[in-house]
């Protein structure tokens, strides 16, 4: 029995309780043997699922870099015995004070200790002179085996666990969100497998995308880390049974952001946000969550760690803070955006001391600005706190947001950016990192008093340690940018992240749609929202959608009360349609067939997707591609076909929601107006005149905007192509701008002499003045939003002009949209727009888009009785609404303009 050194056996005593593999099948009856012989250990696994032999055999005397060949031997159920060969390898020795580099490590012999804990092996090589030891520790956990290995002097680069599976035709598991390498199916044994490095248990510097390898890489005094890794390894009929466990306590504000929708803000100009805010509260905008990105004093990406004041060119402080509490009145959780680990040179405290090294002592490279050109460095793990210690407290106390959104630490993997200056704590470890990241988040969570929020795409590691990520796909082996494709594999996903934190959308829209693809697209959209349902996420809408206020309303009222439901619940059962069969995991990943699922929560409410091309028949409605439907005790939600018709309903005991999906009202959706020109003429040489008719589409603070009329041709100098411009204030006030009111707008132009004769395109905008921030027009837009009312002409030196309107746009109907308008029956409602009703203490309030023209709102008696015309209180500002009893089971409510009816 060899002898182990004071070091090893205190890292033996502390450190084999870290890591528990989590799976299904109760294993109270398993038990362990293990044998040992001079040349191999046998650790048995033996259960009421059979058995599972681990043999690991030493390497042959004087082999090189090798630690030996492990034989996976599973016997589980009917299936019949077979034999997995992993086959870990020693990576060559590293440049090192004291051995060259590629200097090879001979294995020179081994001995084994029996302990309480598993077989331990001490392995002996010698590098040149130098003879090290490294310490081979078996145990189990559960039906998993954990290889702990550890080298007693600091001379290998990594390990390399070498190809697995070795045989048995394995083929990858793409598990969306999956930390690391995702698992096999191994086609000849008919099981699945999986082999990697526990993240929680390594001094590497890093870990490759295969799963294969860990890597350490000198420090900058060329001095290496010595080895320590745990290696998982598994087998099971299962593959639910090899999905880890994160192993960290759950968010908690899971109850409070179940549901929420989060309005993820890129916007410029805070009191162009705040304007929009507002409207978009008289569409019924609340209880949400704010994410905004674009605030900083330097602007977004630049200057950082610095981020206090705010911009002075977005409106700076008081203008911010504003916002905030426009936010948090419409009882909104509020985050502006912080980023500690990029490290920017025009910091006006930069100091190199605070920038992580490479092994050449050179500095770390970030985050490059393409926008400002400005490149940063990478921070020194030690020192983010610093620097939210000196930045987040000025955020809480000057803009009283209650909540953190801290970027890039929760998109990567764990093993990201390691420190290799030889003088900081924790150098060459990402394990550095990993930590400071999670003190961050804690520092924010308590600091704020309410959830903090991160970047998606690696988030599975992180579970738990902060509320919520947008859930950006990029990690087990399902690629960013290819969202409408990724497989409805949504079991890890509920298993282990659903259970620890509130995760929101799919991803940023950008990240998530395919090449030449618009989110914007009608299919894409229905994708996008389908995925965010069966896999169990709150509402989520960014880009540009997040200020459209029918694109709200959809997300708000048709995704939350369906997420505010299984957002706290444990998915109890997921099935896939195999064909034409409802089935398990394990034969839908046999077939490589995710695309129709069905999950069913502890609640007993039941969601299943459609992601084929075909319809899918569920309880007897037609759910398209891209269709949905929900279901449970006092809940009907769905994305499906009435009558033809691609439709939104959800309702619950205290909610109704309705879209009939009017393509002319969605087509509209989001513009302030359309605009048109006419009545063009000219009464003098140099002096045109043309009327402009503004068909009011939404309410808005119209005082608050100006307008400009431009002359737009290709052969400008100007770089917005602007020949000339007409100055003219609008005439128009709030009293006036009204959804559904025409707005006449006579015009006087002076032409200037120096204009050459050409054609000239005439384009309108509205604008905030105080940003020059344009706003979305219904129309031909230019493509920086100046939307195109007609082409006028200049001829015989401008003594002769003519004027020809744009011909209004047209838009083929689109199959996923109601394009004729039709009256859609519902049951409960019948409409042929969009009405979301909300039942609270004080009664109903109904609130219907678009609310330039009269939606038809029909409601069955049965649920809700007709109030007295007494009761009903709507806002509309020019004809009171009204209501009719329709004699069969339904009473009828025209809205007239009305943001708002309460009864």
């Amino acid at each position: 029995m060899a002898l182990i050194d004071s070091r090893y056996s205190s890292y033996i005593r502390n450190s084999f309780r870290l890591f528990l593999f989590a799976s299904y099948v109760t294993l109270c009856n398993a038990s362990t043997t293990v044998l040992q012989t001079s040349t191999q250990a046998t650790i048995t696994y033996t259960g009421a699922d059979g058995t599972i032999e681990y043999d690991w055999l030493i390497p042959p005397a004087g082999s090189v870099n090798s630690l030996g060949i492990l034989h996976v031997k599973p016997r589980l159920g009917n299936l019949a015995p077979t034999d997995i060969p992993l086959t870990p390898m020693a990576m060559p020795a590293s440049v090192t004070t004291s051995v060259p580099a590629n200097t090879p490590i001979t294995f020179q012999s081994a001995q084994w200790s029996a302990n309480a804990i598993g077989p331990l092996w001490i392995l002996t090589y010698r590098a040149g002179t130098i003879q090290q030891n490294i310490y081979l520790q078996f145990t189990l956990a559960g039906r998993f085996l954990n290889v702990q290995i550890t080298a007693s002097q600091p001379i290998l680069n990594g390990l390399n666990i070498g190809p697995w599976p070795a045989s048995s035709n394995p083929r990858n598991i793409p598990v969306p969100y999956y930390p690391g390498n995702s698992p096999f199916y191994l086609q000849a044994s008919n099981l699945f497998a999986t082999a990697y490095y526990d993240w929680r248990s390594s001094n590497a510097s890093w870990m490759d995308d295969s799963g294969q390898q860990s890597i350490y890489l000198p420090l900058t005094n060329k001095q290496l880390n010595a080895v320590q890794e745990r290696i998982v390894v598994g087998v099971s009929a299962n593959l639910v049974d090899l999905f880890p466990d994160m192993k960290n306590p759950a968010s908690p504000y899971m109850s409070e952001l179940a549901g929420r929708m989060v309005l993820d803000i890129w916007a410029y100009g805070f009191s162009s946000v705040a304007t929009t805010l507002s409207k978009l509260s008289s569409h019924g905008l609340k209880d949400c969550v704010i994410l905004l990105h674009n605030w900083q004093y330097y602007g977004y990406d630049n200057g950082l760690p610095a981020h206090v004041p705010a911009n002075p060119s977005l409106g700076g402080d008081a203008a911010l803070s504003n916002l905030v509490q426009i936010g948090q009145s419409l009882g909104c959780r509020f985050a502006l955006h912080e980023n500690y680990t990029d490290y920017y040179q025009d910091f006006p405290s930069f100091s190199f001391d605070s920038v992580a090294l490479d092994s050449n002592g050179n500095s770390q490279l970030a985050w490059f600005n393409p926008t400002a050109r400005v490149q940063a460095n990478v921070t020194k793990p030690t020192q983010f706190l610093k620097y939210a210690s000196q930045q987040s407290p000025i955020i809480k106390q000057t803009y009283k947001t209650d909540s953190a959104f801290i970027d890039v630490n929760s998109a990567p993997a764990p093993w990201f950016r390691a420190d290799m200056d030889a003088k900081a704590a924790g150098a060459g470890q990402f394990a550095s990192y990993m930590n400071a990241s999670i003190e961050l988040w804690r520092f924010a969570r308590a600091l704020y008093r309410g959830p903090v929020f991160g970047e998606g795409r690696n988030h599975a590691f992180w579970s738990g340690l902060l509320d919520g990520t947008e859930a950006q796909f990029g990690a087990g082996g399902v690629p960013t940018n290819l969202g409408g494709q990724a497989p409805l594999l949504v079991d890890f996903d509920l298993a282990k992240m659903h259970p620890f934190q509130i995760n929101h959308g799919m991803g940023y829209y950008e990240r998530w749609i395919g090449p030449g693809d618009d989110i914007q697209n009608t299919n894409s959209l229905d994708a996008y929202r389908m995925q965010e349902l069966i896999y169990g996420h709150a509402p989520f809408l960014g880009g540009t959608l997040w200020s459209n206020p029918a694109r709200m309303m959809v997300e708000q009222n048709l995704v939350g009360p369906v997420a505010r439901r299984y957002g706290t619940q444990e998915a109890t059962s997921v099935q896939y349609q195999f064909k034409g069969n409802w089935t398990d995991l394990n034969t839908a990943s046999k077939g490589s067939t995710w695309n129709r699922v069905q999950v069913r929560y502890a609640n007993g409410d039941v969601i299943v997707a459609n992601g084929m091309a075909q319809p899918l028949i569920w309880q007897g409605y037609t759910l398209p591609a891209n269709g949905w439907m929900a279901t449970g005790n006092g809940l009907l939600a769905y994305t499906a076909q009435k009558n033809g018709v691609v439709v939104d309903y959800a309702e619950t005991s205290d909610s109704i929601f309705a879209n009939a999906r009017n393509q002319s009202d969605l087509q509209l959706s989001g513009a302030m107006a359309q605009v048109t020109a006419g009545n063009f003429s000219q009464p003098v040489q140099g002096v045109f005149s043309f009327s402009l008719n503004w068909l009011v589409l939404d309410y808005a603070d119209i005082e608050t905007y100006d307008s400009f009329i431009q002359f737009v041709s290709p052969t400008s100098q100007n770089p917005e192509g602007i020949a000339f411009q007409c100055g003219h204030p609008p005439p128009y006030r709030n009293s006036a701008w009204q959804p559904g009111v025409v707005l006449t707008d006579n015009i006087s132009c002076y032409l200037p002499g120096s204009v050459p004769d050409g054609n000239y395109q005439v384009s309108v905008g509205i604008y905030l003045p105080s940003t020059g921030e344009r706003q979305i027009l219904a129309g031909t837009n230019d493509g920086s939003n100046r939307f195109v009312v007609g082409t006028l002409t200049i001829a015989k030196g401008g003594s002769l002009t003519t004027f020809k309107p744009q011909a209004a746009a047209s838009e083929s109907p689109n199959p996923r949209l109601n394009s004729t308008g039709a009256l859609i029956d519902f049951t409960t409602v019948r409409t042929d727009g969009m009405v979301s009703m909300v039942h609270d203490a004080t009664g109903w309030t109904l609130r219907s888009y678009p609310t330039g023209r009269n939606v038809t709102i029909q409601i069955a008696s049965s649920r809700i009785p007709q109030p007295p015309v007494s009761d009903l209180k709507c806002d509309s500002p020019t004809t009171a609404p009204s209501v009719v009893n329709l004699g069969n089971g339904y009473w009828q409510l025209q809205t007239k303009g009305a943001k708002s009816c309460h009864w």
